[in-house]
């Protein structure tokens, strides 16, 4: 291998991790909201629950 195909490859090495790396970012910030999200529906839905509690014991 030439010195300037070396240095091409890893160039674009490192411009695919580059865009690799933003994309795992954006990912986790999502998968993190969503988690979020979900734990204030779970908070929710117990309150929910326990105020209608009794709703349960209706005839």
């Amino acid at each position: 291998m030439t010195r300037e195909f070396r240095n091409n490859l890893n160039k674009k090495k490192k411009e695919l991790m580059s865009k690799f790396n933003s994309a795992r970012e954006r990912f986790e910030k999502i998968e993190k909201e969503k988690k979020q999200d979900l734990l204030e529906a779970s908070r929710i839905c117990n309150r929910l629950s326990e105020r209608f509690k009794w709703w349960g014991s209706l005839p």
